[in-house]
Order: C-alpha cells, then structure tokens, then sequence
C-alpha cells in the first residue's frame, strides 16, 4: 500500500490489512532502493522508485478534509 502523510494511513491499513502484499515494514527500516531509511509514508517522487509502482494494482484514493488533517497532526506531535 502506498500511504501519504496524513491521509488516514492507519486506518487504511487496518481495513485492507488482508489485502496487503507489502513486503516493507510500516515501521522505519532503511530502504536499499532509496538509499536512506524510510517509513510507510513515502512521497510520490520516492514511491516511483520502487518496482511495485509499474504493476498493474487499482489505484484508489481518498482527499482528507484539510482541517482534519491539521488537528490529527496537532495530536500526533
């Protein structure tokens, strides 16, 4: 799954958790394709580095009401 920052990754992740072919760990580890660590979110540019961003998968996704987004970070920091 790719997962932007802030856009309800936690909950994606325990809705389609059977869903999931993921071989990276949603916590930090140090990416080889990358070259540096990273963590479950990853930015478009980055995620395009990675092979399972040519396969032929749905791509679905959804818009955070920008106010939302702003509290749960408040919270989470």
């Amino acid at each position: 799954m790719f997962l932007p920052y802030k856009c309800g990754s936690t909950t994606c992740e325990k809705r389609f958790a059977k869903y999931n072919e993921s071989p990276y760990s949603s916590k930090t580890y140090f990416s080889d394709i990358l070259g540096r660590n990273s963590s479950k979110h990853v930015p478009l540019l980055d995620w395009q580095k990675f092979p399972e961003s040519n396969l032929d998968y749905y791509k679905i996704s959804w818009t955070r009401n920008p106010y939302d987004r702003l509290y749960s970070n408040f919270l989470q920091r």
